[in-house]
């Protein structure tokens, strides 16, 4: 009987730590998604600094890395973006 205590009763807890650990993670989020309102295009590179109105934009041509479309919202608090010079122009 004692061995029968000192084998299933840690195996016993182990188990009961495991399916509190599950239970104890945070959830994931629910779907909170917010609509573009409008899609820009940007550079993929550390150095970059603007977002694009067009892919065409002279101001993309330099670019080496990716040219990603994204949100404008998105572009500008996330990567810190802010409008190419050369659309300002228009």
């Amino acid at each position: 009987m004692k061995t029968f205590v000192w084998f299933f009763v840690p195996i016993g807890v182990c188990l009961y730590g495991f399916s509190i650990e599950q239970t104890d993670k945070p959830k994931p989020k629910t779907s909170q998604t917010i609509a573009c309102e409008e899609k820009v295009w940007i550079c993929n590179s550390m150095n970059s600094k603007a977002y694009h109105l067009s892919k065409e934009c002279r101001g993309l041509q330099s670019c080496r890395d990716t040219i990603i479309n994204i949100c404008k919202t998105r572009a500008e608090h996330q990567f810190g973006r802010v409008l190419c010079g050369y659309e300002t122009d228009h």
